[in-house]
């Protein structure tokens, strides 16, 4: 069981001699176990942190954009145009509404509108970069019946993200986790067998990779912490080279410690 390895990776210098001797399978199963908490705690921070921000966008969406309809590849809408949207929190947040336009858009009418994306009656138009645009082309859509876009769509969509945003979050978390640490492994094998030379310790090049991978536990730790803190980790790399260094040198001399024939008796 995996439950208190971490715990035992972070308290116990002992503990890492017990693990030098596991097999790479146990080692590999440990890593997808951290992965596997370090993502529930990454996407609890997620919702934590961009959660409100997202309710709080689709509030201003559902009471600013105007009601229009989408019906035979064409946006309708009796509201006046052009309407300007301008997030309140986030002022670069701007689209341009105008559903009576059909003519194209071009790079230069949003810079000088200040907006991100403009809506026409046919066609939405994103900035990708300086003076290019992405285009959807509504005349293209695929819908069986016309769509309302008022405050209910913005209720039902904010719903879906809600539902579906966190799952995704988890899994993304999950997989790059396990591609990171298993490359900071590699790294700290390296500098483990260079503890492991000038120790004279004498351990295989796998003992010494099953230590990197516990190695990193509390640097994980403190990284799972700082995801909900106002500052990031200051100096991450040097700090999870600091520390993690200090747990294979601490690791790497107990083994040896450990491992060495008792003294002669004295004659």
């Amino acid at each position: 069981m995996f439950v208190l390895d971490p715990i035992n990776s972070i308290t116990s210098v002992n503990f890492y001699k017990k693990v030098s001797t596991q097999s790479g399978g146990r080692t590999a199963a440990y890593l997808l176990y951290v992965a596997l908490l370090f993502a529930a705690v990454a996407s609890v921070a997620v919702k934590l942190r961009i959660g409100p921000a997202i309710d709080q966008t689709f509030d201003w969406l559902q009471k600013s954009v105007p009601e229009m309809s989408l019906a035979e590849g064409k946006l309708t809408s009796a509201t006046p145009m052009p309407v300007v949207l301008r997030h309140p929190d986030y002022a670069d947040m701007a689209v341009m509404i105008d559903t009576r336009r059909t003519d194209p858009v071009t790079p230069q009418m949003l810079e000088d509108a200040k907006v991100e994306a403009y809506v026409a009656g046919n066609a939405i138009y994103m900035m990708q970069s300086r003076g290019e645009l992405r285009v959807i082309d509504l005349s293209k859509s695929t819908a069986e019946r016309p769509m309302k876009i008022d405050s209910a769509f913005f209720e039902s969509s904010r719903r879906i993200l809600d539902r579906a945003l966190y799952p995704v979050s988890f899994l993304m978390i999950f997989v790059v986790f396990i591609l990171w640490k298993t490359a900071a492994a590699g790294f700290y094998s390296l500098v483990g067998m260079t503890i492991n030379s000038s120790a004279a310790a004498h351990l295989s090049y796998g003992q010494i990779l099953t230590l990197a991978v516990y190695a990193q536990t509390l640097v994980i730790l403190l990284q799972a912490i700082f995801l909900f803190m106002p500052v990031g980790m200051p100096v991450p790399s040097l700090v999870s080279l600091v520390v993690t260094s200090v747990y294979l040198w601490l690791a790497v001399k107990r083994i040896q410690q450990q491992s060495a024939p008792p003294p002669a008796p004295a004659a």
